[in-house]
Order: C-alpha cells, then sequence, then structure tokens
C-alpha cells in the first residue's frame, strides 16, 4: 500500500475561477452589488485578481461604470500589463451565483490548506508538545478564516 505524502496534496488552483468572477463582475455590472456582498478582496490569491477586484469595488463605490472599456483603461494606468486584460471575456455555463459560490468554496480550501502547513511544520519540531499542538487545534475555525457574508451597510 502506498504511503500519502506532502506531494499528494496539490496546492488548490483558482486562477481560472479568479478570471471567471472578474469576468461576471464586468459583463454582469448589475449584479456587482451582490457580488460584493459575498466576495472580499482575501478570496483572490493571484495579486493582480485581488488588485483588480480592488479597483472595481473602488470604481463601484465612486459611483463610476463599471464595464470592459473602463476596466480596461483603468488597468493599463493603474497595474500595467495584467494577465487578466485578455483574459475577462463573456459567457460561461454558470451563473454568477454559481461562480461566486466556488471562489468562495476555493478560497476556504486554500485557507485550510495554509492551516494543514502550518499545523504539520509546528507538529515534525522536536519541541513540540501535545499541549502546543491543541493550541492550534482548538481554534481551528477561527485560524482556516472560512469565508463569511458582508454585513450590509
Amino acid at each position: 500500500m502506498k504511503k500519502t505524502t506532502l506531494a499528494d496534496f496539490q496546492f488548490p488552483d483558482t486562477s481560472d475561477i479568479e478570471r471567471q468572477v472578474l469576468s461576471d463582475a464586468v459583463f454582469n455590472a448589475d449584479l456587482f452589488p451582490d457580488m460584493m456582498q459575498l466576495i472580499t478582496p482575501d478570496m483572490f490569491f493571484n495579486e493582480s485578481a485581488r488588485k483588480t477586484w480592488e479597483m472595481m469595488e473602488q470604481m463601484y463605490n465612486r459611483g463610476e461604470v463599471i464595464d470592459a472599456a473602463s476596466l480596461m483603461g483603468r488597468m493599463g494606468k493603474e497595474f500595467g500589463n495584467l494577465v487578466f486584460s485578455e483574459s475577462i471575456v463573456p459567457g460561461a455555463s454558470f451563473s454568477v451565483l454559481q461562480h461566486v459560490s466556488v471562489l468562495r468554496d476555493a478560497a476556504a480550501k486554500r485557507n485550510a490548506y495554509w492551516f494543514a502547513i502550518k499545523l504539520l511544520e509546528t507538529s515534525v519540531k522536536p519541541e513540540t508538545t501535545e499541549d502546543a499542538l491543541a493550541m492550534i487545534l482548538e481554534p481551528a475555525g477561527e485560524e482556516i478564516k472560512l469565508p463569511t457574508l458582508k454585513q450590509k451597510k
């Protein structure tokens, strides 16, 4: 029987769903306020995607139009040549809210992955005690930082 190793656990790749959620936000601007209630910038692992989402939130909060033309103009000016400039395209088989749900799930999995790595790093140290491990495991739900809904203002 093959033993499981760390190499058997791939880091959750969220790049495709991050691009899709950004695309959804651009091409379904009427749903952007609802999306803002469900998504926080830290759900985006890719820094460019996170900055793009933050910029879109700022544009929305200033009452600016979020569309492909204004976003491309801003992205070029403020962030240079981002990978996502060529990737944002309309159309998908899922609904916008399904994409948001997939992104939230992926963010929770990624946070759990990092928590597991932290636990493993601690558990292999010779000086680690049972009490030290218990202290890490006890607040696991908070440590993993599962996505929560934003409070409406």
